[in-house]
């Protein structure tokens, strides 16, 4: 992927600041690419050595003063408000070079899908209702969702199953709608962005 210009301008020391605007401004001064910037280079260059005389001020012969270093920090927030307003214009005219910019680069990686591995029930509880369950559904790295299967049994023998879709697992699930004083079989999976797990093993549970 093409690089892309560092923005974070705030976490900057207030000389890694100046530095910063001192070697943009160097950049665009004469350059054929950036011909024409939403700031001129002039007064760039101009924020940037009023910044950095403000800064030797405030840590100077004025070190400690309020008014000093109030007036820092204001050319401090000009400056680093000019070069965002730069940065859009460099990297729309870069030409996919930004390496004769002045600014700092980086290059944004994206993420592949991962496959999402087995669920599992951390815990099954009676809900505080006739005919419902809780069910504390593990978290599984890189799912969207899970899906729960319930399926009544009778005599050991399994009824119609029904699935429903859990969003939420940092709560337990109220799984409601059961008939009381039935075994129910449960099953749990996630569901990954390029793939659903496999079911967990099944687990039986009395509702009340």
């Amino acid at each position: 992927m093409a690089e892309r210009i560092t923005v974070d301008f705030g976490s900057l020391s207030n000389n890694d600041l100046r530095m910063r605007g001192a070697a943009v401004a160097k950049a665009l001064d004469g350059s054929i690419k950036y011909t024409n910037p939403p700031v001129s280079v002039a007064n760039l260059k101009s924020q940037v050595d009023q910044f950095h005389e403000a800064h030797l001020d405030a840590t100077g012969p004025n070190q400690g003063s309020r008014r000093a270093m109030v007036k820092r920090n204001s050319l401090r927030a000009e400056l680093i408000s000019t070069l965002k307003l730069i940065v859009p214009y460099v990297q729309a005219n870069c030409g996919g070079d930004l390496s004769d910019s002045g600014f700092e680069t980086y290059s944004p990686t994206r993420r592949q899908p991962q496959l999402v591995t087995r669920a599992k029930f951390r815990w099954i509880k009676r809900g505080k209702n006739s005919g419902s369950l809780l069910l504390m559904i593990g978290r599984v790295a890189g799912a969207r969702g899970y899906e729960v299967e319930y399926t009544p049994l009778k005599d050991e023998i399994p009824g119609a199953s029904t699935t429903v879709n859990v969003m939420n697992v940092k709560s337990a699930y109220t799984l409601s709608g059961l008939t009381p004083i039935t075994k129910y079989m449960l099953r749990v999976r996630a569901l990954g962005v390029i793939n659903k797990s496999d079911w967990s093993e099944p687990v039986t549970y009395i509702c009340g």
